[in-house]
């Protein structure tokens, strides 16, 4: 079972180090000025509500549930099965897949251009990107 009080000094503690007030941060999410508050007693713990702190904050949902102490969620999931299975990605290997996998498109196209295969990613999937 998760630690609701835990949950929310994960919340109060990250959100201090990113220079921001609980105000600010419950604001910009679109959540009730007391979310943090009922996350504490247990009585507001929504999925959609951590989830959308944990985008705010830039951090994985399992860091706020403390599945993880790792903010940036580098304890996700083998990275594949199969042949890359075999590959021994060294750690920031890994990171740079994991955070690749949940970027945005446009932070993904920038990746692509940047390592030269903008094209190959165009024949391969049959759309244009663009960054």
């Amino acid at each position: 079972m998760y630690n609701s009080q835990e949950i929310a000094n994960r919340i109060k503690s990250l959100t201090k180090e990113r220079g921001k007030s609980l105000g600010e941060m419950l604001s910009a999410c679109g959540l009730g000025v007391n979310t943090v508050s009922k996350m504490s007693k247990g009585t507001d713990i929504l999925t959609s509500n951590i989830a959308k702190i944990a985008d705010y904050l830039g951090c994985s949902v399992d860091y706020l549930l403390g599945r993880t102490d790792s903010p940036t969620g580098d304890t996700a999931a083998p990275l594949a099965s199969g042949a890359l299975a075999d590959i021994d990605y060294d750690l920031m290997e890994r990171r740079i897949i994991e955070r690749y996998r949940v970027a945005d498109d446009i932070s993904k196209a920038m990746v692509l251009r940047a390592l030269g295969l903008e094209e190959e990613e165009k024949e391969e999937s049959g759309t244009k990107v663009t960054a």
